[in-house]
C-alpha cells in the first residue's frame, strides 16, 4: 500500500448526481450523498430493502437516435469515472482534486510549472499561526499549512471538493485526528475555503473510523481508505463515512504474495493446487456496494487500483471508479454497438445495445446475504476479531508509506527554515 493517491478526483461530474435525474422524496431516516445532489428511494426487494438512485423517465427512442458510444462513455453512464492524474497535467477544469504530503512532495519535484509549490511552502513557514514550542509539533503545523495552501489553490480551480489527508502519524488516536481535522478546516477557512469544499481523508483504523463519526456528525465530509477487510467497510459505513475507497490492485497483490491465504471464503486454499478466478479485491468492492445500498445509503463506494480495462468493466455500476491514463485510453478507443442499429425500435428494454453492462445495482444488492455480525453495530472487539490478515497488513503498510511521505514533507520544511523573508 503506498501513500495517498495523487491526482484529480473527479467525483461530482456524473449526471447521475446532477440535474438530469428525477427528484424523488427522501425518507426522513436517510441522508443524501456527500455531493448533496442524489435522490434516494426505497424499492421493494425479496430480501434486503436497498436504496437506489433512479434516472429520469425518458421517452422511447430508436437506438439509431443515439450517437455511437465508446466503452468509456458507456461506463460513464453507470459510474462516475475518476481520472487519476496530477491536476497540473489536466487541460480542462477538473471537478475535484487531492492534497496531501505525498502530493506536495511529488509536485515540488515535478516540472517547472509546478514550482509555485515552493512559494506555498515558504508562505506556510512565514505564517504566524504555528507557534508551538516543541519543534516537531511546530513543523507538523507548518506541514499542515503547506498542504492547505496547495488545497486552497486547487479549490479555486475545481468545481467540486478537494480531498485532504489528516496527519497519518495520528492514525491510532481518534481524538488527535479530530483535532487535526479541525485545524485543517480552520486553516482552509483562513484561506477563504469553506468546509463544504473539503473531503477529509482518513486511514481505516478503528480510531480513524471513530474520528470520522464525530466529524460527519458535525457536517464534515470524510473519505476512508486503506480498506482491505469487510469489517472496515461495515464500521466506516456505520460511522457515516461519505466515501469508502477500496484498492482492487493492492488487495490482489497481497493475495498473490500470500498464496496460502483463502481468497474465496467459499472455496479451497490455492496452495492445494486449485486455481480460482475469484478476485478478492473486486469481491470486496461489490460486497461494500451491496452493503451500503442496503443499510447505509449515504455512503458511496470508490473502486481504485484498477490496472486493466477488464477490471474497470467489472466495476460498472460502482459509484466511483478511479482510472489511470492507460485504462482510460483503452476504454476510449473501444467502441460499443450503441447507436449503430438503424430503423430498429424497442419499447420494453429487452435488448442490450451497450457492451458495458452493470455488475453492481440495487437489484443485485437486494439479493445479497449478510452474516448476522455484519448487520450488527461494529465495536472495537468485533473490529479486531473480524479484521483478516489482508486488511491488517495492507493497513499497516499504507500507514507506514503515508507516514514516510509526511516525514519527507516535514524534512522539506526544515530545510527551508527560516524562509527568505524572515
Amino acid at each position: 500500500m503506498n501513500a495517498m493517491v495523487t491526482g484529480v478526483r473527479s467525483v461530482l461530474s456524473h449526471p447521475r448526481y446532477g440535474k438530469n435525474y428525477k427528484k424523488t422524496s427522501i425518507p426522513k431516516a436517510t441522508a443524501p450523498s456527500f455531493d448533496g445532489k442524489s435522490r434516494l428511494s426505497l424499492p421493494t426487494s425479496k430480501r434486503n430493502q436497498c436504496w437506489a438512485v433512479h434516472a429520469s423517465e425518458q421517452k422511447d427512442k430508436p437506438p439509431s437516435y443515439q450517437t455511437s458510444a465508446t466503452e468509456l462513455e458507456a461506463l460513464q453512464r453507470l459510474s462516475v469515472v475518476v481520472p487519476d492524474s496530477h491536476l497540473g497535467y489536466i487541460n480542462e477544469s477538473p471537478a475535484a482534486a487531492s492534497a496531501g504530503s505525498a502530493v506536495l512532495c511529488s509536485l515540488m519535484q515535478g516540472s517547472a510549472d509546478m514550482r509555485e509549490m515552493e512559494g506555498m511552502v515558504h508562505a506556510a513557514l512565514s505564517s504566524g499561526g504555528c507557534t508551538q514550542e516543541d519543534e516537531e509539533e511546530r513543523f507538523s503545523c507548518f506541514a499542515d499549512r503547506a498542504v492547505v495552501n496547495v488545497g486552497a489553490s486547487f479549490a479555486s480551480r475545481v468545481t467540486g471538493k478537494v480531498t485532504t489527508e489528516v496527519d497519518p502519524m495520528l492514525a491510532t488516536d481518534a481524538e488527535a485526528m479530530v483535532q487535526n481535522a479541525h485545524r485543517l478546516l480552520d486553516m482552509y477557512k483562513e484561506c477563504g475555503v469553506d468546509k463544504e469544499k473539503i473531503l477529509l481523508k482518513f486511514p481505516a483504523t478503528y480510531a480513524g473510523i471513530r474520528a470520522i463519526k464525530v466529524l460527519e456528525q458535525e457536517g464534515t465530509s470524510c473519505l476512508v481508505h486503506l480498506v482491505g477487510s469487510f469489517v472496515q467497510v461495515a464500521a466506516a459505513a456505520q460511522a457515516g463515512a461519505s466515501v469508502i475507497q477500496i484498492s482492487i490492485g493492492r488487495i490482489r497483490d497481497w493475495y498473490r504474495q500470500n498464496p496460502g491465504a483463502i481468497r474465496d471464503p467459499q472455496g479451497p486454499r490455492e496452495d492445494t493446487g486449485f486455481e480460482s478466478d475469484y478476485d478478492p479485491g473486486l469481491a470486496l468492492v461489490k460486497k461494500a456496494f451491496n452493503y451500503t445500498r442496503c443499510f447505509h445509503p449515504k455512503t458511496r463506494v470508490m473502486a481504485s487500483g484498477i490496472r486493466k480495462k477488464s477490471d474497470a468493466l467489472n466495476c460498472a455500476g460502482c459509484d466511483f471508479i478511479v482510472l489511470g491514463e492507460k485504462v482510460l485510453e483503452e476504454l476510449a478507443n473501444s467502441d460499443t454497438a450503441s447507436g449503430y442499429n438503424d430503423s430498429l425500435s424497442i419499447t420494453d428494454g429487452s435488448i442490450q445495445f451497450d457492451s458495458v453492462n452493470p455488475t453492481m445495482s440495487v437489484d443485485m444488492a437486494s439479493e445479497d446475504e449478510f452474516k448476522d455480525w455484519e448487520k450488527q453495530s461494529i465495536d472495537k472487539g468485533i473490529f479486531e476479531a473480524k479484521m483478516d490478515d489482508a486488511g491488517q497488513e495492507l493497513l499497516v503498510q499504507g500507514i507506514k508509506s503515508m507516514a514516510t511521505s509526511r516525514g519527507d514533507l516535514v524534512t522539506i520544511m526544515k530545510k527551508r527554515w527560516p524562509p527568505p523573508n524572515m
